[in-house]
């Protein structure tokens, strides 16, 4: 009995090894095959370690939640720098001709060292792609210091109450990420071209909420809509960009610490409407002097427009206020006018005119706090708007939108300068690494 029992004992005792064994076995099964899609790949001299397969398939997805969609499974990107200067890197998504489910339709979020919160693709940073690519998203950018790694996970998701209706729905895709070194040589002008989307068709009357666009007017670029790369110092101060001129210099407008001033000491007479006064024009002289003196070989001499063609009815009513408050129709054109010291005016500082702050994306009829010259604050532009008893210039309202004021009264004023455009340039344009002048 007793030996019978010890038989027992000793092949209950090789089942639990046999069985401890197949589970290990099958403990390393499973690591394999989760990481079987591991790759290891290079981009220049980044180190960049993809969890998965980089094609993105999603077949009949179920939609859900941005809490659900946030605990879904990841795929995780791993970047290191192993190079000897700082390196640029953007996350891109190609999105294939024959994917049937629209990018409106699609969150996408990234944690881990980099941070992006759950959002809609289609309201991402996009252009058209070409072949079997239907359209390309930047990601993210980010700086990346020499020996520096970050890790992240990517998700995408169908949108919660989303409803799709071909029998067989996909979100065909891939992702990669590219860099460049920072130390190479970048000028201002080329980054505004290489790292922003020209947008075709502008529709003036509706307010501009598109991001980081680009649109020609004549050879000049102007930024509209909703901008996060156009964050700049200089002279030790905060500037936004905001265009390219077609001389090749780039225009910047003060987005720093308020100024105030009058823009005339009068409200009436066309002389309280010409730039060239005794209040603004001295104003911005002061404030050039004083703060950009040291700059001054960096800044450019650029023709600024204080429109006075007119029309004159039972009042008198200024070109840029008949383009932008009669008509949806701005220009960067300044009309000829035989008043003294207004029209076409050669200065290093000036303001921006109504016309283009309505090319930014303001209307004279709706709220856009959206757009990125909006402050919360009143600002002149150097624009008149009419003369009748009394006088009144083009503003931008505390809401974003186009308004007048009376010339005596204070506002807010945001110096315009233009800047040489071949300017080597360091850092991101973003509002935590502006674009910074290697000067």
């Amino acid at each position: 009995m007793k030996k019978k029992y010890k038989v027992m004992l000793f092949v209950i005792g090789l089942l639990i090894i046999s069985m401890s064994m197949l589970g290990f076995h099958y403990g390393l099964y499973k690591m394999s095959s989760a990481n079987e899609y591991l790759a290891v790949k290079t981009s220049g001299c980044l180190d960049i370690i993809y969890s998965d397969d980089e094609i993105i398939s999603l077949v009949n997805p179920k939609s859900i939640s941005d809490e659900d969609g946030m605990t879904s499974i990841p795929r995780t990107i791993t970047i290191g720098n192993n190079c000897s200067n700082n390196e640029l890197v953007t996350l891109y998504l190609d999105i294939y001709n024959d994917s049937t489910i629209d990018d409106s339709k699609i969150r996408t979020a990234i944690n881990g060292d980099i941070e992006k919160e759950a959002q809609t693709l289609s309201d991402i940073n996009n252009i058209l792609g070409k072949d079997n690519i239907l359209r390309t998203y930047k990601l993210f950018r980010i700086e990346l210091e020499p020996g520096e790694t970050k890790r992240f996970n990517l998700r995408f998701w169908l949108s919660y109450n989303s409803t799709i209706s071909l029998d067989k729905n996909t979100f065909h895709a891939s992702y990669y990420v590219a860099s460049n070194s920072v130390n190479n040589k970048r000028s201002i002008s080329e980054e505004i071209l290489n790292n922003n989307y020209l947008e075709n068709i502008v529709d003036y009357s509706y307010t501009a909420i598109t991001n980081n666009n680009l649109i020609k007017i004549n050879n000049s670029y102007y930024y509209r809509g909703v901008v996060d790369n156009n964050y700049l110092e200089f002279a030790g101060k905060k500037w936004r960009i905001v265009g390219l001129n077609e001389d090749n210099s780039v225009k910047l407008i003060y987005d720093d610490e308020p100024l105030y001033s009058k823009y005339s000491n009068s409200s009436s007479g066309i002389n309280s409407l010409v730039f060239n006064n005794d209040v603004i024009n001295n104003y911005l002289s002061t404030w050039y002097n004083d703060n950009l003196g040291l700059y001054d070989s960096y800044i450019v001499s650029r023709v600024y427009c204080n429109d006075t063609s007119n029309t004159v009815s039972n009042m008198t009513k200024y070109g840029s206020y008949l383009r932008n408050f009669e008509g949806f129709t701005p220009s960067i054109e300044c009309l000829a006018t035989d008043i003294e010291n207004s029209g076409s005016i050669a200065l290093k500082i000036g303001l921006l005119t109504a016309d283009e702050v309505a090319i930014a994306g303001a209307t004279s009829t709706l709220d856009n706090t959206s757009f990125y010259l909006y402050n919360g604050l009143d600002f002149l532009t150097m624009s008149p708007a009419y003369k009748g008893w009394s006088s009144s210039m083009i503003i931008v309202n505390a809401n974003g939108k186009l308004d007048v004021a009376y010339p005596n009264l204070e506002n807010s004023i945001r110096p315009v300068i233009n800047i040489i455009g071949n300017l080597e340039v360091m850092g991101l344009g973003t509002k935590d690494m502006p674009y910074k002048l290697n000067i």
